[in-house]
């Protein structure tokens, strides 16, 4: 079993982990009398924060702006959980690995707890011809990563694990599987109803501080939704207007995915393949293929032109695969940062930022800069796209 910690931003829920140096990476201090706190966003940031501070008998309020959780980018039909893998697995590649395996030893207690939880340890087959994408395939195999977490494999190999033919051979993880997000986000917060108390089709729209509590006001700007000492912003791209746009950059990406109806010899497939895009197992007779990627187009409405790119590129990856037409689809945005790394802990205090770090670029010497300082038990979860 693997070891793993709850994903929560370790000065909520346990002591302030102290650092020295470099000052502007130093945590700030929760001083809080009580175990109350609000999340605001009820997608997978949300609800895994929310369960793991209920897990730590935190009483938490969820706020999500729609009538259900899981709307957005979290509301897929299914998907993917692999690690993602970087070719010398510098700081990037060794944060995304040890992520991954927190995720899956996380996922495979709960399915422990409940085996109806829709999480399958499947593994997953990543597919590899370009050039390019061999030559970080070469680079990898040079890591000696254990076999637990990569297998490089030929084309039958390949389709032995994956249970259809493949053209070609790429990489499994054994550890991979999918899940469907919704469910999961349902069954987090079920998990721990004692202390979460979800308020749905409440829309947060601004933050405000007074008596030592933050209070979430709602759209009449009157409104106070929920007050706590903590709040953790879980909203994806929305967080950039309740903080304001100077303080994050992020990027709004469109996203669309295809469902197709499973057939006999579809059923077949027993784990994710992906590609230029991804398939995955039938679900609830649906499978799932995807995705664009359009950091331009903010439409919400399912485009003819985004389904045939999906279908086209499966039938390219996967020719002798018994595509069917697509019933349906959906469209998401995600949400990422200019380093496609996500944002997770305090949110700064701007105004101090500016005025003691403008300058670090001349490269003066860290111990005459001020420890960093922070909106006050204020924090954020985003950028995950």
């Amino acid at each position: 079993m693997i070891n793993t910690v709850e994903c929560v931003p370790r000065t909520i829920a346990n002591k302030s982990v102290a650092h020295s140096t470099p000052p502007w990476f130093q945590y700030p201090t929760t001083n809080v009398t009580e175990k109350r706190a609000i999340v605001i966003g009820g997608g997978l940031a949300g609800t895994t924060v929310s369960h793991a501070l209920a897990k730590r008998h935190w009483q938490v309020t969820l706020i999500e702006r729609h009538a259900a959780l899981a709307h957005e980018a979290s509301g897929n039909h299914s998907g993917v959980v692999l690690p993602r893998l970087t070719a010398d697995m510098g700081n990037d590649g060794q944060f995304y690995l040890s992520a991954f395996l927190h995720t899956v030893g996380w996922l495979n207690e709960l399915k422990r707890q409940d085996p109806s939880l829709p999480w399958f340890a499947s593994g997953v087959l990543q597919l590899e011809d370009e050039p390019e994408k061999k030559k970080k395939q070469t680079r990898l195999q040079r890591l000696s990563l254990p076999k637990e977490v990569i297998e490089f494999c030929d084309a039958q190999r390949a389709s032995e694990l994956c249970g259809i033919t493949t053209p070609r051979g790429g990489v499994f993880f054994p550890l991979a599987g999918w899940a469907e997000p919704p469910a999961l986000c349902r069954w987090l917060i079920n998990d721990q109803r004692q202390y979460i108390t979800p308020r749905l089709h409440q829309q947060a729209l601004k933050l405000h501080r007074e008596n030592d509590e933050w209070r979430v006001i709602g759209v009449d700007d009157v409104t106070v939704i929920a007050s706590a000492p903590v709040v953790i912003i879980a909203n994806g791209h929305d967080a950039e207007r309740l903080l304001g746009n100077d303080t994050l950059t992020l990027k709004k990406i469109r996203g669309q995915i295809a469902h197709l109806p499973a057939t006999e010899q579809s059923t077949m497939l027993k784990t994710p393949v992906c590609y230029d895009g991804y398939l995955i197992p039938a679900h609830q007779g649906l499978h799932c293929a995807g995705a664009t990627y359009d950091t331009q187009d903010e439409s919400e409405e399912i485009k003819a032109t985004d389904s045939d790119e999906i279908i086209s590129a499966l039938r390219q990856a996967l020719p002798t695969f018994d595509t069917q037409p697509a019933s349906s689809g959906r469209v998401a945005f995600r949400t990422s940062t200019q380093d496609h790394l996500p944002i997770i802990g305090p949110v700064p205090d701007l105004e101090f930022y500016k005025k003691h770090y403008h300058d670090l670029r001349h490269g003066k010497p860290a111990h005459r800069y001020p420890a960093a300082q922070y909106q006050p038990n204020l924090y954020i979860t985003t950028g995950h796209g």
